[in-house]
């Protein structure tokens, strides 16, 4: 039903002669870069356009070298590497699918990440997100839960208090982190936000 409006709506524009770019996959920091480069050069912006590439790539490659030193730090406190499982919630819980922009920011973090590893192993193949059961959030056992939801004070009330997640490390040591859901799932310029939030949510760890 969604879908089928949002088809009138296009076609309305259409009518209207508005001038439409259909956009790919945006499920990388290249492709988004690459997008943008297009969008510059539609508007005729292409210097605007390259500025933000370029800067989206200086930033990236900065958070990648706090993410090198704070790496080091995290093992040492913990002697290894803690294990951080990456949730969605919206009715259920789910992770992120390695093909996905989440997916791809969580690379990153392989040292510490176990959420691509049971994407993969669950729903290879997946495009967005993977269902998790609290069973199986139960038996991963992560040492800290990074969450992205609409709706953190119910959610958390929720996780204190499920007898079915009393046992799992990171919720009786308290390491639950909620991240914005917004700039967690956008497709823009603005994942560089998602990459950082990301990082500052494993320093809380040390």
């Amino acid at each position: 039903m969604h879908f089928k409006k949002a088809e009138q709506q296009i076609q309305a524009l259409k009518d209207q002669g508005v001038l439409l770019h259909p956009m790919g996959n945006l499920n990388s920091i290249g492709e988004i870069s690459r997008e943008l480069l297009t969008l510059g050069a539609i508007v005729e912006q292409p210097q605007k356009a390259e500025l933000l590439t370029l800067f989206i790539e200086a930033a990236m490659y900065a958070i990648d070298n706090q993410l090198s030193l704070l790496s080091e730090r995290l093992i040492a406190k913990w002697g290894g590497a803690p294990k951080v499982l990456f949730l969605n919630h919206f009715q259920n819980y789910s992770v992120p699918s390695p093909t996905s922009l989440t997916g791809q920011l969580l690379e990153k973090i392989a040292r510490f990440d176990i959420t691509l590893q049971y994407a993969a192993a669950t729903a290879p193949g997946a495009n967005w997100v993977v269902p998790i059961a609290k069973e199986q959030i139960l038996h991963l056992n992560p040492d800290c839960i990074i969450i992205v939801t609409e709706n953190k004070k119910a959610l958390q009330h929720e996780i204190q208090t499920d007898k079915s997640l009393c046992d799992v490390v990171a919720v009786k040591n308290d390491h639950i982190i909620f991240l914005d859901e917004a700039t967690q799932h956008s497709p823009s310029q603005y994942s560089v936000l998602a990459y950082h939030d990301l990082i500052e949510a494993l320093a809380r760890l040390l």
